[in-house]
C-alpha cells in the first residue's frame, strides 16, 4: 500500500508537470497563434496598400500614356499647321513675285505707250482730255443719254474733261492688264 502511494505521488507529480508543460505549450501555442493572426492582419492590410498602389500606378500609367498620344497627336498637327503656314507663306511670296513681276511688265508697257505716243507728238494726258461727251452718254442707258448729253453741254468743259478722264482710265488699265496676262501666258509658253 505505501509503495501503491508512492507511486501515486510521483505519477501526481508527473501528471502535474505534464499538465504544467501542455500548459506552457498551450500558451505557448495561443501566443504563436496570436502572432501569426497578427502578421497575417498586417499582411493583409500590406496586400490592400500594394494592390492600391498597383492600381495607382496602373491608372496613372494609362493617364501617362493618354498624355503623351495627345502630345504626339498635338505635335503632328503643330508640325501640319506650321507645314501649312510655311505653304501658305510661299504661295504668297510666289504670288507677290508675280505681281511685281505683273506690275513692273505694265509699268513697261504704259511706259512704251507713253514713249510711242509722245514720239507721235501726243501725250496721254492730252489722249484722255480729247474723249468725246457722246463716249460717256453710249455708256448710260437710253432713257438718259439725253439728259447726260445735255448735261454735259451745259457744264463747264473742265468738269467734262475731267468726268471723261476718271471714266476711261479703267479702260487703259484694263488694256494694260491685258496686255500683261498675254505676255505672261506668251512667258509661260517659251
Amino acid at each position: 500500500i505505501v509503495e501503491l502511494a508512492d507511486e501515486k505521488e510521483q505519477l501526481q507529480v508527473k501528471l502535474e508537470e505534464l499538465e504544467r508543460k501542455l500548459c506552457d505549450i498551450d500558451t505557448n501555442h495561443q501566443t504563436e497563434l496570436r502572432h501569426e493572426a497578427q502578421r497575417l492582419a498586417e499582411l493583409e492590410s500590406t496586400t490592400k496598400e500594394l494592390q492600391e498602389k498597383l492600381l495607382a500606378a496602373e491608372t496613372a500609367s494609362r493617364e501617362a500614356e493618354q498624355a503623351e498620344i495627345a502630345a504626339r497627336e498635338t505635335q503632328e498637327q503643330e508640325t501640319r499647321l506650321r507645314q501649312l503656314a510655311e505653304d501658305a507663306a510661299d504661295a504668297v511670296e510666289v504670288r507677290a513675285e508675280k505681281a511685281e513681276r505683273d506690275l513692273a511688265q505694265a509699268q513697261l508697257q504704259l511706259n512704251r505707250l507713253e514713249e510711242a505716243l509722245k514720239a507721235r507728238g501726243v501725250t496721254l494726258d492730252y489722249l484722255l482730255k480729247q474723249q468725246t461727251p457722246v463716249s460717256i452718254a453710249s455708256r448710260t442707258s437710253r432713257p438718259d443719254r439725253d439728259k447726260t448729253t445735255s448735261t454735259l453741254k451745259k457744264t463747264h468743259p473742265t468738269g467734262a474733261k475731267l468726268s471723261t478722264a476718271s471714266r476711261t482710265v479703267p479702260k487703259i488699265q484694263r488694256s494694260t492688264r491685258f496686255q500683261a496676262t498675254n505676255n505672261n501666258e506668251d512667258e509661260r509658253d517659251q
